[in-house]
């Protein structure tokens, strides 16, 4: 039995050995901390798979970048239909924001890269910037939305 502070009580009241206590407090993190994080693991793996769903439903492009290196962790299937590039291929280039930016109009570029980096800061941004004509001709302009996470805080 407890005495409401956390303490077990030992014979005629008196504090438990800490050995004791100790066991007992193991067991209690142990039987109600573990679900716990089981439950968020699993709250994770669903919210993942609805994003997944929703990105590969999108017309959009979206994406996920390392926010210190700027490399892609993730692309959706919409960047080959507006890039006209594979995304595979576009997120093994060793360095894809450069590759990236090259599919950008010469005139979009720098201020394109400027975003990024401000993005990269910390700063939530939104930014217009032309894509180069693919081979069929067709450009276009993609809308984007920047929007920092501290993944350190997970």
């Amino acid at each position: 039995m407890t005495d409401g502070m956390g303490k077990r009580d030992g014979p005629k009241g008196q504090d438990a050995p800490p050995s004791q206590t100790a066991r007992l407090d193991t067991t209690t993190q142990n039987a109600y901390g573990a679900p716990r994080v089981e439950g968020a693991s699993d709250l994770l793996r669903e919210s993942e798979a609805r994003f997944r769903e929703f990105a590969e439903a999108s017309s959009d492009v979206l994406w996920i970048r390392n926010a210190e290196t700027l490399q892609w962790e993730y692309l959706s299937p919409a960047f080959e239909a507006v890039y006209g590039r594979s995304r595979e291929r576009a997120s093994q280039a060793e360095d894809n924001l450069l590759r990236w930016s090259e599919l950008i109009v010469p005139e979009d570029r720098r201020y394109a890269l400027n975003c990024m980096s401000r993005a990269r800061d910390g700063e939530r941004i939104s930014f217009e910037c032309r894509i180069k004509p693919q081979p069929d001709g067709r450009g276009e302009v993609a809308s984007k939305q920047c929007f920092p996470n501290d993944r350190s805080a997970r």
